[in-house]
């Protein structure tokens, strides 16, 4: 497995992950209302034009309003949108530390996946072969019994399995760090 950036990985699961999105979103619509809260302090001019058609009249109008906040300025509401502000913030980057924590303990499983698949691939699976080709020359010359070479079969037998296994947990683990990351994630870029 070759070295991966993982301050670029971090970053691509805060900015593309969507329960990282959704959190963000929802600090973003609190902020909103926040805003919207301060704005209350300020006395607030309504102007509405309406138009009524019934059967026997019609009527057009305006209507005009002036709210003005005295005793409390809207504080209250204020201070209940700061709060939520605050909380909605706290939430956000609870997401982002846990996704972070999730990533870095896939690409840890990752990495122990490869190593071990890479370790099958390139020293016990060709030593078993070898085992095998060896007990059966020696079966055939006369110079071990019929168990050796079963022994080295079956030892190659376990050796294979175990090699389709690490190539099933390689995958798997690389599935967990796609779903953190994004489908097109691929740590050996266009070599596998």
């Amino acid at each position: 497995l070759p070295p991966l950036d993982r301050d670029a990985l971090v970053n691509r699961v805060a900015e593309r992950n969507p329960r990282a999105r959704a959190a963000r979103a929802e600090a973003g619509r609190q902020k909103a209302l926040l805003s919207v809260a301060r704005r209350g302090r300020v006395p607030n001019l309504e102007v509405t034009v309406f138009q009524e058609d019934e059967l026997d009249k019609e009527a057009n109008g305006v209507r005009a309003g002036i709210r003005i906040p005295l005793w409390n300025a809207n504080r209250g509401e204020i201070a209940r949108a700061a709060a939520a502000t605050q909380v909605s913030g706290a939430e956000a980057e609870s997401v982002r530390i846990a996704l972070v924590a999730e990533l870095e303990a896939r690409l840890k499983e990752l990495r122990i996946a490869a190593e071990q698949a890479s370790l099958l691939d390139g020293d016990l699976l060709p030593a078993a072969k070898r085992s095998v080709d060896l007990a059966r020359f020696s079966y055939e010359e006369g110079e071990t019994s019929l168990l050796d070479l079963l022994d080295a079969q079956r030892t190659y037998r376990d050796t294979q399995r175990e090699t389709v296994e690490a190539h099933l947990g390689l995958s798997l683990s690389l599935a967990g760090v796609r779903r953190l990351v994004g489908p097109d994630f691929n740590p050996w870029g266009d070599s596998q």
